[in-house]
């Protein structure tokens, strides 16, 4: 077993420590899997190879389920812990020829990456109350990966109008746009 599969198999143990299934093998790694009340919890691995080795990253990721215009439609929230503020490097060089005490080593620091801040990020979000508050207080710039900063804020206002009983999505809504609206005044005046 090359150093590679010796970290996935440790890097899988832990997934499923923590109550995570694995569900796939894509082409950039293995996804682990746990459902939640209001949809799944994933942890991606990728493992980008490179010349005499490879580079492993993990991804936490909480995708709500909702139906939306009759139709069912998942709306994903996904960081790494750089970007939540977590120490540490978010990718992590592996060498074909890394000794047991360095794939120990960089599993640990994985471990410490998802226990320290990707699953408190996953757990917090994990509801439309805690992704309200997540947004509303806490989402800066960049913590999320998304193809827009303002994105994340229609994603959640979906969620909530959704998921949330009709007389707290309101104003469950209203604390979004205010949220919004603060956020892009103090992004917009970063460019002036």
């Amino acid at each position: 077993m090359d150093a590679r599969d010796r970290l996935l198999s440790l890097l899988a143990a832990q997934a499923e420590g923590w109550g995570f299934t694995e569900e796939k093998e894509g082409g950039w790694g293995p996804t682990f899997q746990r459902k939640v009340a209001y949809g799944i919890q994933s942890l991606e691995y990728a493992v980008q190879q490179r010349q005499n080795g490879c580079l492993v990253s993990v991804t936490g990721r909480m995708a709500f389920q909702v139906v939306h215009g009759g139709e069912p439609i998942e709306l994903a929230f996904r960081s790494v812990s750089s970007r939540l503020g977590g120490p540490g490097p978010d990718r992590w060089p592996l060498s074909t020829k890394a000794t047991e005490t360095k794939v120990h080593r960089i599993a640990a620091e994985i471990e410490a990456s998802c226990t320290q801040v990707l699953l408190p990020f996953l757990n917090r979000v994990s509801t439309p109350q805690g992704l309200l508050t997540f947004m509303a207080e806490e989402y800066e710039p960049l913590m999320l990966v998304s193809p827009s900063l303002f994105l994340p804020f229609r994603r959640a206002a979906l969620v909530c109008q959704t998921l949330l009983p009709p007389y707290e999505a309101a104003a469950a809504l209203a604390q979004l746009c205010a949220a919004e609206h603060t956020f892009r005044a103090r992004w917009e005046a970063r460019g002036t």
